[in-house]
């Protein structure tokens, strides 16, 4: 009965951490690393205190040093969503080669690599998905055949992550359970009517179909696993064990067979040998389409791409502006990367061929388009991109939790985890339809096709925003890819990558997506070769099912090795390196008590808009390093809830003391972390609040010339000075008779504090293109002027706009 619990323990233990990687994707990447290993640890500690003990201390050693090295693998060094899933499978491949006599345990180890082998199979090439959209086709038909609407569900939808891991259980264990075909059917019928039942009504596509999916096929694993638990354990005599053969010529060459397509098959996933190439840092853009150059100022609204061309001229790249309608060779011929975005114009073929030879010699395509066929140019792009198997379709993507966060799968390439993790960027665009050997790079996995309204003109020719029978259910493409040649096509559905708070996706997203593209496509990367290696993998798989010594090992360490030095061997990249006297830092490491733009609360996206319209830079401060941070004209603190202390305290008096400005915006409830820097400065925040304060409390146009504060909180002196009496301060802003934002020098630098932690959201300075309070833009722009020393006058464009198509 032992053998039995700690056989259902250990197949609990794969189910539950399979499903604590999908239920807790929203939450941050560390975080989910830490529970993932927990889980992992509880079930292994488990099987330890039921099952049998190791029959000597070395085989006990080579069990938990082994756990050992993956718990820290886990925590410190998966830097991928796959590595994280990598980590897990090769986990159990370890443990059930060393507990070899274990029959579940053994079936679990093989079910396991074929699980993870056939799920990124199918990141290598479209023909694999095959069998997987047949799947969602029949069971769309099924769903439709009840309604009088189309249904149109993905295999996401549907949740083949886990229909994969029962048969790969199923598959594992047929020699030991001696199946026939008829029970591999029924298996089936018994488990495709489940997620028809559970889509009883296709309209409604939302939060709720993600739960219940999940927790539908969770329940199908689990009744699956424990009738293989009980078959096996009536099937196969008590005395009967597997153990290990001695090592045979047929045996060595399977395990050397299984290694070496694991190291082709994670190499090839992470292009490795794209990046042996030297990166050519020239970048052509063509200016025609439904784009702007303008740079935002104090006095008006900025463009979508006008901090663009500052960015990459700062990071090295030599940009050159094609602005001709006619796209000639001479005019790319030094380029690298010729980008496109919403380029709305009729192509000429001899143009289209330009193009053609540019990326067949080794160039990148890179293109960025909206949704709906704005600006026509839906039509326009599809001329170019359809010779290339990709195209826009005449829809918006919609997510269907709050943001595309935690909806999104990315291809396993050097983009996978910072995409999944911080979102390209991709607010609301187009979807794409992929042929000719085209491959998505960002998926939406939850998330819906919403088709566009002709009709709706005045709307951007969007739809109703909600899911509709017949649209497209999960799995849309948003990114996709091609190779020609030497060169490659990578087209986005949105243009919000390259748009306005562009900084904020540097490090991540921009600077990692244009060392790429700048570099031809290695041999890795070619669409037959990826489809070569995708059959290679699926004849490893089905060997292994008859190769029992090996057990999947060999395979899975052999990617692990690939997919780790591919991972160090693509180039990293710290915008924060390059940070000068012209950058404003936001100190993200002590946890802010803010929310992003899609956040109501305290939504500090004005803080953005008002650095950018000074002419400054501003980044994301994710981790304190002295060395950072002594060059940044200012370092900024919004309702901070980690403390000021140690050395980053230290740190910044010496770096006030050498000239800079640190600006807090902190009320009372957030004092704690604020208390020993403002104590520096003998400052307090007292506990007496004040509510909203402005110049008077009637809501007028007058009103709104003057600042205000959401939650003022009065500040007082620590000393005894009073505050206005103190020739180290100066009190920049008061409301009866009380100090509510005041400067305090120190050395050649200062503290600016205000008052109020909702000071920078967008409920008191503005939400455009409805909200604005004048008063507060102008504060602050006094206070940029005065302590940050900027000239808002020299901001000015640096590529001229062309006119935007009717």
């Amino acid at each position: 009965m032992n053998e039995l619990i700690r056989s259902i323990s250990l197949g609990l233990a794969v189910v539950t951490l399979l499903i604590a990687d999908n239920w807790f994707f929203p939450l941050s990447h560390e975080t989910r690393r830490v529970i993932v290993s927990g889980i992992g640890l509880a079930f292994l500690l488990l099987w330890w205190v039921i099952g049998t003990q190791p029959k000597n201390k070395s085989e006990s050693a080579r069990i938990w040093g082994t756990l050992f090295l993956l718990v820290i693998g886990v925590l410190f060094f998966s830097p991928t969503r796959s590595c994280l899933v990598l980590w897990i499978v090769l986990f159990l491949q370890i443990v059930s080669f060393f507990r070899k006599e274990d029959r579940i345990l053994a079936a679990l180890g093989g079910g396991s690599g074929i699980y993870f082998g056939l799920s990124r199979i199918s990141e290598l090439a479209p023909m694999s998905r095959v069998p997987f959209d047949y799947l969602a086709s029949l069971i769309s038909n099924v769903v439709s055949a009840g309604h009088d609407g189309e249904a149109v569900f993905s295999t996401g939808t549907l949740g083949f992550g886990f229909w994969l891991l029962i048969w790969s259980f199923l598959f594992s264990s047929y020699r030991f359970l001696k199946l026939n075909i008829s029970l591999l059917l029924s298996v089936a019928v018994l488990t495709l009517p489940i997620p028809t039942c559970l889509l009883f009504k296709p309209e409604v596509y939302d939060k709720s179909i993600i739960l219940l999916r999940s927790l539908t096929w969770t329940f199908a694993a689990l009744i699956v696993f424990f009738a293989v638990c009980f078959f096996i354990r009536a099937n196969v005599p008590n005395d009967e064990s597997i153990t290990r053969k001695p090592a045979n010529g047929r045996a060595r060459t399977w395990a050397v067979v299984l290694f070496a397509t694991g190291v082709l098959c994670g190499l090839s996933i992470c292009s490795f040998d794209t990046f042996l190439s030297p990166p050519t840092k020239h970048i052509a853009i063509h200016n025609r389409g439904g784009l702007d150059w303008k740079r935002p100022t104090f006095e008006k609204p900025g463009g979508m791409f006008g901090e663009l061309p500052f960015f990459l001229l700062k990071f090295g790249y030599n940009v050159s502006l094609i602005d001709e309608d006619y796209i000639e060779q001479s005019s790319i011929k030094d380029a690298q990367i010729l980008i496109l975005i919403n380029s709305a114009k009729d192509w000429d073929e001899s143009e289209l061929l330009v193009v053609d030879e540019f990326v067949k010699r080794g160039g990148t395509l890179l293109v960025f388009g909206d949704h709906t066929n704005v600006f026509g140019l839906q039509d326009s792009l599809n001329q170019v991109t359809g010779r290339y198997g990709i195209e826009f379709k005449f829809d918006s993507g919609y997510y269907l939790r709050s943001g595309w966060r935690g909806c999104l799968s990315a291809s396993s390439s050097f983009i996978e985890g910072v995409w999944e993790e911080h979102s390209p960027g991709i607010a609301i665009g187009a979807s794409l339809n992929l042929f000719h050997g085209a491959r998505p790079l960002v998926v939406g996995r939850y998330g819906h096709s919403d088709d566009g309204v002709k009709e709706n003109v005045v709307g951007s020719f969007l739809g109703n925003y909600k899911y509709e029978p017949g649209e497209q259910a999960g799995d849309i493409s948003l990114v996709a890819t091609n190779t020609i040649g030497r060169g490659r096509v990578v087209v986005f559905g949105d243009t919000s990558t390259l748009q306005g708070g562009i900084t904020r996706r540097l490090k991540y997203v921009v600077l990692p997506l244009l060392d790429w593209c700048s570099r031809p496509a290695g041999f890795l990367e070619n669409r037959w070769v990826k489809t070569g290696l995708s059959l290679a993998v699926l004849a490893a798989l089905f060997g292994l099912t008859a190769n029992r010594v090996q057990n999947g090992l060999a395979l899975t360490c052999g990617f692990a090795i690939a997919f780790t030095a591919s991972f160090l061997i693509t180039p990293s990249h710290d915008p924060l390196s390059k940070t000068g006297h012209n950058t404003v830092l936001i100190a993200n490491c002590n946890v802010l008590n803010v929310g992003h733009y899609n956040m109501d609360v305290n939504a500090i996206g004005p803080l953005y808009s008002l650095i950018a319209k000074s002419g400054l830079h501003y980044y994301e401060l994710n981790r304190w390093k002295t060395e950072t941070v002594e060059n940044a004209k200012a370092i900024v603190f919004v309702a901070p809830t980690k403390p000021i202390v140690g050395t980053q305290l230290e740190d910044i008096v010496q770096y006030e003391e050498n000239g800079g400005i640190i600006l807090v915006a902190a009320g009372h409830d957030h004092l704690r972390s604020v208390a020993e820097l403002l104590r520096q400065h003998n400052l307090v925040i007292e506990n007496r609040p004040m509510g909203t304060v402005t110049h008077n409390r009637i809501e007028s146009a007058e009103n709104r010339r003057f600042p205000r504060l959401l939650d003022a909180w009065p500040i007082e002196s620590t000393n005894s000075i009073k505050i206005n009496e103190r020739r180290d301060v100066k009190v920049l802003l008061e409301y009866s008779d009380e100090a509510c934002v005041v400067f305090c020098r120190k050395g050649l630098g200062g503290l600016l504090l205000i008052s109020d932690s909702r000071f920078f959201s967008t409920r008191n300075i503005e939400k455009p293109p409805y909200f604005e309070w004048e008063g507060n833009i102008q504060f602050v722009r006094h206070l940029f002027i005065e302590f940050l020393h900027i000239d808002p006058d020299s901001v000015t464009d640096y590529f001229p706009s062309p006119e935007l198509p009717e």
